[in-house]
């Protein structure tokens, strides 16, 4: 597993806090957080989509394990 940097990092975070927020998957686009920090850096910007996406597709999964 390769480590992630610091925007990538914040990135998954964001992720993991709009996947709690919202219950649901929210597409980076859609993501105010996430928007603020792709105009923040405005280059690289796939490493922190994919950060964004591995952050809510733990959280997204974290919450279905609860369920059962």
């Amino acid at each position: 597993m390769e480590t992630m940097t610091t925007n990538e990092l914040r990135a998954y975070e964001i992720g993991i806090k709009e996947a709690n927020k919202q219950r649901t998957i929210v597409p980076a686009c859609k993501s105010k957080a996430m928007n603020n920090l792709m105009n923040e850096i405005c280059n690289n910007l796939l490493p922190l989509i994919k950060a964004y996406d591995e952050g809510v597709a733990y959280e997204i999964n974290r919450q279905i394990r609860l369920e059962f």
